[in-house]
């Protein structure tokens, strides 16, 4: 599952985050686009379910219109277009805190949170919510859970 990508808010997220096997990822951009792209929540809308949904499930409308997902991706190429006339000194500001340009690896959810807040608190930008989401987890999950299978313990049959 992923947390952010450099792709959120409109290409102005600077950290990648999700959950793979060895940990908690945390990739830092080393730079970020200077004009902000398309962001997927100015074209979805998602839609609220109808009478007929309410009365019967298995029918439900499509939670967004396709044709906002279409403007959406054309937006996106409209904006990747221009971003490749550009030089790349035009193109892009060069993140300059530290720990940009680097992957942090975290075995639980508390020492990944702690890794997000530390990028931020340096400078990074990242889509609201994402600590929260984080957090959520822990209360959920425990701050100590792992997606790292621990290979001391016999696999159990």
């Amino acid at each position: 599952m992923s947390y952010c990508r450099f792709s959120s808010d409109g290409f102005q997220c600077d950290l990648y985050c999700y959950e793979g096997a060895d940990g908690y990822y945390t990739h830092v951009a080393s730079k970020r686009a200077k004009e902000k792209g398309p962001a997927l929540s100015d074209y979805v809308r998602f839609l609220p379910p109808t009478k007929k949904d309410k009365q019967d499930p298995g029918s439900a409308a499509p939670l967004w219109d396709e044709k906002t997902i279409k403007d959406y991706s054309e937006a996106v190429t409209v904006w990747q277009t221009r971003q490749e006339e550009l030089t790349e000194d035009e193109r892009y500001l060069y993140l300059d805190f530290e720990g940009a340009g680097e992957t942090f690896v975290t075995s639980t959810l508390e020492e990944f949170k702690e890794v997000v807040v530390e990028m931020i608190t340096r400078g990074a930008s990242v889509p609201e919510g994402v600590v929260e989401m984080i957090q959520g987890e822990i209360e959920l999950l425990g701050k100590d859970h792992s997606p790292v299978k621990d290979t001391d313990d016999p696999d159990e049959d």
